[in-house]
């Protein structure tokens, strides 16, 4: 083999082997095979809108509504809460000018002018529907309880009625078990609250049962009257002119 030959076989040899794997290098990478649509989480349904707040909210809770029995006392609140709405936008803006009329009539000190009467007559029959249509609501609402659950529900407005008219003696925990050990006997006695004689000792009974409770320090605080507040200043008028 001549010398030139020598050197040709060093310099292709290599190169030959080499060329697989230039060309495995340079072989365009297969695509990732299509990935299978995942699945996209679905949005939460949305809680269903309630008129369920409040008082109406409490009373849910407190008495143990089944979900039949709140159904239907949001039904009831949304047909009335619509009926009221649309007695507002027919009577309201009425309603409230006769009632503006009348604290302007009042707030001049014409209590004798005639226009009073007048005015009252007026809004009187509009009030009287309000009643009726709150009243109606609140039969429809008491028409759903059980009779556990409408003597439950009297004890706890009572209850909180009487917490409230004793704030001032910052109750303790076990004084308010008392106060609605109370209340419950008092709505036994009270009946169906038809007889206004057997409510009045009922209630009489009840406040002499409260203030029993209290120590002497809290039925001071219940005494304490709030402080006056500062008269206004009248507004210094300019001296006139002379």
């Amino acid at each position: 083999m001549t010398r030139c030959t020598w050197w040709l076989c060093v310099l292709i040899v290599p190169a030959i082997a080499a060329a697989p794997i230039l060309g495995a290098a340079d072989a365009p990478k297969p695509k990732d095979a299509p990935k299978a649509d995942q699945p996209k989480p679905t949005d939460k349904p949305k809680p269903a809108a309630t008129e369920l707040k409040g008082e109406y909210a409490i009373m849910a809770a407190e008495l143990k509504l089944s979900d039949e029995q709140k159904a239907k006392l949001d039904g009831i609140i949304k047909t009335h809460k619509a009926a009221l709405e649309a007695w507002m936008k027919d009577k309201g803006p009425k309603l409230k000018e006769l009632q503006k009329s009348l604290g302007e009539l009042r707030k001049a000190g014409t209590k004798d002018d005639p226009k009073v009467k007048e005015l009252q007559d007026q809004i009187k029959p509009l009030t009287d529907e309000q009643a009726k249509m709150r009243e109606a609501q609140r039969t429809e609402v008491m028409s759903i309880l059980t009779d556990e659950q409408k003597t439950a529900w009297k004890v706890l407005k009572l209850y909180t009625t009487q917490c409230n008219r004793y704030r001032k003696a910052e109750l303790t925990d076990d004084q308010k078990t008392k106060v609605k050990e109370l209340c419950a006997a008092a709505v036994k006695d009270m009946g169906d609250g038809k007889d206004r004689k057997a409510v009045a000792e009922a209630d009489k009974k009840l406040q002499a049962g409260i203030q029993a409770l209290l120590t002497a320090d809290q039925k001071a605080k219940m005494e304490k009257k709030p402080d006056a507040k500062p008269a206004a200043k009248a507004e210094a008028k300019p001296a006139e002119g002379k």
